[in-house]
């Protein structure tokens, strides 16, 4: 799956690495109804990103943010 980053940039995840790239313990949602998350980078730098998800897409328990 493909997202768009507020930059512009595309960020590539899978649909099952939620835990491995997304940071989902300090997801919250924006004004905008987009996801903001930090995400880690290869690098080990991390980046906060917004990302529009669907309710489904979200881990069960952070679909209350949706």
């Amino acid at each position: 799956m493909i997202k768009t980053r507020a930059d512009n940039k595309r960020l590539m995840r899978k649909l099952k690495s939620h835990g491995s790239v997304i940071h989902w313990e300090t997801a919250s949602m924006d004004t905008l109804g987009l996801m903001v998350c930090e995400c880690s980078k290869k690098d080990g730098e991390t980046i906060k990103i917004r990302v529009f998800m669907t309710k489904e897409e979200l881990p069960k328990e952070k679909q209350n943010l949706w």
